[in-house]
């Protein structure tokens, strides 16, 4: 009896280590599985935000590239637009330069005609004309040609005439030429390159002019 209890005994005892070491490696397994089902969730959901992402940057592709075709094509209008304008201005401006040439050219047709036939349609003798051209158009010595026939004897007016037209006006040097007329500094004189002396009227005072005089009055 005594053998049978101890044998008994040693079975429980192995069995009782059986059961344990059962249930530890069962304790095991179930980790591993709980281990492996949390990497599996993990995985999956980052595969569900990777695609999420990917997804997410093709529609912000699709976006962009929509978007630059949009300011593409409104360039595209804007610079169509400013080029309409653009031409627009230029033809306008050039209507306007060409008839601005028109309307200059005619007047300086106009005031060519008016000084060639100025002569013939003012109260002077048209004999009395002197073309100068610059400064002013013509020196009018008023009853000189009566004086060369003979039917008179005076010089009833000298002219200093410049022909204008429109809203032409006198230029500086025009405007400096009348105001000595206006002032009296208008003188008679004559030079005679053999003595080289100038004399000057009414006083008839005589001046010997030298080199250095001449530069002078050239300058």
């Amino acid at each position: 009896m005594i053998i049978l209890s101890s044998i008994l005994g040693l079975l429980v005892v192995i069995l009782l280590v059986h059961v344990l070491t059962t249930r530890s490696r069962l304790d095991g397994a179930t980790k591993q599985i709980d281990l492996l089902n949390a990497t599996l969730k993990a995985e999956e959901a980052l595969a569900i935000s990777r695609t999420r992402c990917l997804n997410e940057a093709e529609s912000a592709k699709a976006d962009l590239y929509k978007q630059r075709t949009e300011l593409q094509e409104r360039l595209a209008d804007a610079e169509e637009v400013e080029h309409e304008k653009a031409c627009l201005f230029i033809a306008r401006r050039e209507q306007e330069i060409r008839a601005d040439a028109i309307a200059k050219s005619k007047q300086v047709q106009k005031g060519f005609s008016a000084e060639h036939f100025a002569p013939f349609q003012m109260e002077f003798n048209p004999r009395d004309f002197r073309h100068a051209g610059d400064p002013v158009d013509y020196l009018v010595y008023a009853g000189g040609t009566d004086i060369k026939d003979g039917t008179s004897d005076r010089i009833e007016e000298i002219l200093f005439l410049d022909i204008k037209t429109g809203q032409a006006d006198l230029n500086k040097t025009q405007r400096r030429i009348r105001d000595a007329v206006v002032e009296g500094r208008v003188t008679f004189a004559t030079w005679n390159p053999d003595t080289n002396i100038l004399r000057r009227y009414p006083n008839e005072s005589a001046t010997l002019l030298t080199s250095q005089d001449s530069s002078d009055r050239k300058s």
